[in-house]
């Protein structure tokens, strides 16, 4: 599968997918796409805002949008801001994925389901 993007379009295969925000990032597997979206561009009202990784099949259809972190920080003094991702990678090993939060908590991705796990503080 080939994937790349532009702006807030994502392209699998020549299909292009219009996203709502800007994409920062895309991990291209072999049978999906993971998408980080600019986290500055999402509005924090906005479901997506601490949710702002999605997965794609090669038809362009979501799968799934990632976890909310647990990881519960201030902005704007609203006590429920969640702490959106703001990169992503593969770890050494090449095959585990890991998402990085604003807050400065790195957690492992699991691709098939969205789910995070073993966070570890980097700040």
């Amino acid at each position: 599968m080939k994937a790349s993007f532009e702006e807030k379009t994502l392209v699998i295969d020549g299909r292009r997918i219009s996203m709502p925000y800007p994409i920062d990032d895309i991990l291209a597997l072999s049978d999906r796409v993971i998408v980080l979206l600019d986290f500055e561009s999402v509005p924090n009202e906005d479901p997506l805002h601490g949710r702002n990784v999605l997965a794609f099949d090669q038809s362009g259809g979501l799968l799934w949008r990632i976890a909310q972190s647990t990881v519960r920080s201030w902005d704007d003094g609203d006590p429920d801001w969640r702490s959106p991702y703001s990169g992503m990678g593969f770890a050494e090993d090449g095959r585990t994925i890991h998402v990085y939060e604003w807050a400065g908590v790195r957690h492992d991705l699991d691709p098939e389901t969205g789910q995070i796990s073993n966070g570890l503080l980097t700040k």
